[in-house]
């Protein structure tokens, strides 16, 4: 439901043989659901702001005890714009809690944000980054600007869906993360159809997307 919680035990069904490997892959969706609302520093989190979707390089990664490397891309809330050192970016946050989360593993979380970018470029350098660095899991902070630019819909839904369909093509998993919140931006229709468009993608492609837009607004509604 929309208040289901995490704790620290696993949710049902997570006993008898392959527990310890569905465990962490709980665990790591909990922790990006935990680090997109701001819930980084509190005991539990809210996993329904983040939909369901297999990680399989993760959990192969995870199984063969290998590093885990992420990058993260996107604009300027990947880069840090706001956030008081290169400590306190998400980037750097989201490293530091999914450490703790999957205690034991080594956990790398490469920043390649640049504030202002749409998606359309963004793309050709996250390819030649997935490319360089070969991650295990990219996650892609992307729409806001688009929205605010006023980018056509069906534009920025063939950008996203080309890289998504080329990362799932044996390069990566992925993990969309969708626009930001504020009341201004709430009230506005292209800003809207932005957010369906990539939620679109997100069903028919069956990948996991962080529904920031959703979490912003329910802390704003909740302080």
């Amino acid at each position: 439901t929309e208040h289901d919680r995490c704790s620290t035990q696993p949710p049902p069904g997570h006993t008898g043989r392959g527990r310890c490997a569905r465990l962490r892959r709980w665990r790591l969706r909990c922790t990006v659901a935990r680090w997109s609302t701001g819930d980084h520093r509190r005991s539990v989190c809210r996993c329904s702001i983040a939909s369901s979707a297999p990680l399989p390089r993760v959990s192969a990664a995870l199984q063969r005890n290998a590093r885990l490397r992420i990058l993260a891309i996107g604009s300027s809330s990947t880069v840090g714009i706001g956030a008081s050192s290169p400590r306190t970016t998400y980037p750097a946050q989201f490293e530091e809690i999914l450490a703790k989360a999957l205690n034991g593993f080594d956990i790398e979380v490469v920043n390649r944000g640049i504030s202002g970018e749409i998606a359309a470029q963004t793309a050709e350098r996250l390819k030649a980054e997935v490319e360089t660095l070969k991650p295990d899991l990219v996650l892609w902070q992307v729409g806001t600007n688009d929205a605010l630019r006023g980018v056509p819909v069906w534009q920025f839904e063939a950008t996203v869906l080309d890289v998504v369909r080329w990362l799932k093509d044996g390069r990566a998993d992925v993990v969309l993360v969708g626009l930001q919140y504020t009341p201004r931006y709430s009230r506005d229709d292209h800003y809207a159809l932005i957010r369906q468009g990539i939620q679109r993608i997100a069903t028919s492609e069956n990948v996991l997307l962080v529904r920031r837009f959703d979490a912003m607004q329910f802390i704003a509604r909740t302080r």
